[in-house]
């Protein structure tokens, strides 16, 4: 597995807002920490069951994280092959196009446990960097997928009044995907990127949970 991190913190940048819901109200903010029999109900679990381990084992009471969002999707006919996908050993890379890759995202916010490290621009670094760098050790034998992780800011509300107080922190977007000459292939190799992610990231957490500035290693 190929994997990197990087930072998105500029003016048009992407942000998150917990808890969020959309324009007319009707998909909402669930914390499946809290909640977890709600996984099986996402419509993304349903169409990829797979995607609802990953959930589990992130908002499991032994994990240092929560997610607030997902999303999965398929791209076909990829002309031109991306460079992510030749170095993520995709069979574009050895000659034979990658035609279709498979994707998904899952955004996660420290847990209740590191609240205070919610804020810390540094142990969200951190914590970027060594969940690329495991991946990809833990992944060394994973062909044709890859990974990467952003850091972006979010905006924690004490409820989802309009009014409500709001404290500025930050979150990790983890990106996953699988490449393959057909939808089957690339969906095999995403899988197994979900899989390797849902065994190693739960158990990833601050060293220091308890300093303001949290790690910078």
């Amino acid at each position: 597995m190929d994997a990197d991190y990087s930072i998105e913190l500029g003016p048009t940048a992407p942000a998150l807002e917990v808890p969020w819901q959309d324009a007319d109200g009707r998909i909402r903010y669930i914390s499946l920490r809290q909640h977890p029999e709600r996984i099986a109900e996402l419509d993304e679990v349903r169409r990829f069951p797979v995607l609802g381990r990953l959930l589990r084992a992130l908002n499991h009471e032994d994990s240092a994280w929560e997610t607030a969002k997902c999303d999965v999707w398929l791209e076909p006919d990829e002309v031109g092959r991306s460079e992510d996908a030749a170095e993520a050993g995709s069979p574009s890379a050895s000659g034979d196009p990658a035609a279709f890759s498979q994707h998904c995202y899952v955004d996660l916010i420290l847990s209740e446990a590191h609240r205070a490290l919610r804020d810390s621009l540094a142990a969200h670094q951190a914590l970027a960097r060594r969940m690329a760098r495991t991946l990809e050790e833990h992944g060394e034998e994973l062909d044709a997928t890859a990974a990467e992780i952003v850091l972006r800011r979010c905006y924690f509300h004490a409820d989802a009044r309009a009014d409500s107080p709001t404290e500025d922190g930050y979150f990790l977007t983890l990106y996953l995907s699988g490449f393959g000459a057909t939808a089957a292939g690339a969906a095999e190799r995403w899988q197994q990127a979900l899989g390797l992610a849902a065994g190693c990231l739960p158990g990833l957490a601050p060293k220091d949970s308890g300093a303001v500035g949290g790690e910078v290693s």
